[in-house]
């Protein structure tokens, strides 16, 4: 497993890391045998790294399991358009956590499955496995266990590789989602998304937030229509209009306990809150 320097730069895939983080790339640590031969970390036992997230990524093949459960939309970072789910109608809100921080919507994504990891390319494209050492997840003590990044001969943990081969995987499925968000950019299919919610008579404004802008996608002709078709990008925007529902359940959370999100949104959309048995997870690694 060959592990890189991380360096500064502008890539897309870090503008988007970077705008729903709100984290620098200085608080994520390189993978390397100089910095963790000798450290440990600990699988997460619960969702409170996510408590001020309002929105997170979604990849285009999430998106037909993930409209189901929550609402989507598109985030415009530097003119980069990516698509996105919203967890929360207010910045620094995330209203699918139960009182113990535990996942309570229908459908929990993949960029929150293997924390503190996360895969970045540097300069020449490469991807850089790295962990948020703020994440208090990491620790050099074997007493309080927790699984090695390395044996005593310097060999990654082959957990370390499984997790770097499905964070390559999500990488690729992200680049991808970003050209489709890029094709719905220009056929114009992009508008500025106020999420209005009109059960409760009220608005939300979330910054540089986009939504399908559906009477210019009845407009378009054949041949645009086939593009999309033929790209995943139709799939994709009909799938944010009709998530778009889903922003009032988020809704009935905020104003049935005050945000504090008791209530399970798996349940207000009518759904068990059973994880799907195809879920990835830790479990099995």
């Amino acid at each position: 497993m060959k592990l890189l320097l991380l360096e500064e730069h502008t890539s897309k895939s870090n503008l988007l890391y970077n705008s729903l983080k709100g984290q620098k790339l200085s608080n994520l640590t390189p993978v390397s045998t100089e910095k963790f031969q000798s450290r440990y970390w600990f699988k997460y036992s619960d969702f409170g790294f996510t408590a001020s997230d309002t929105l997170v990524p979604i990849s285009a093949n999430e998106v037909p399991q993930a409209c189901i459960g929550l609402p989507l939309g598109f985030l415009l970072n530097k003119d980069v358009y990516s698509c996105v789910a919203l967890l929360g109608l207010n910045p620094g809100q995330n209203l699918c956590l139960d009182k113990d921080n535990l996942w309570s919507a229908r459908y929990l994504p993949h960029h929150y499955l293997f924390y503190p990891f996360v895969a970045l390319p540097n300069t020449d494209g490469n991807l850089v496995l790295c962990v948020d050492e703020n994440s208090n997840l990491i620790h050099s003590d074997s007493s309080r266990g927790g699984e090695p990044f390395f044996d005593s001969s310097g060999a990654p943990n082959p957990k370390i590789n499984e997790i770097f081969k499905f964070l390559h995987t999500k990488a690729t499925q992200h680049e991808t989602t970003l050209k489709i968000c890029d094709i719905l950019a220009e056929h114009n299919l992009l508008k500025p998304w106020t999420v209005n919610v009109p059960v409760y008579q009220t608005q939300f404004e979330i910054d540089d937030l986009f939504c399908i802008d559906e009477s210019r996608l009845n407009q378009l002709p054949g041949s645009a229509l086939r593009e999309l078709r033929n790209t995943g990008a139709l799939l994709v925007a009909y799938a944010q209009l009709f998530s778009m529902a889903n922003t009032a359940s988020l809704a009935r959370i905020l104003y049935s306990d005050g945000g504090s999100a008791k209530k399970s949104l798996g349940s207000e959309l009518g759904f068990s809150t059973e994880k799907d048995s195809g879920s990835l997870n830790f479990d099995n690694l």
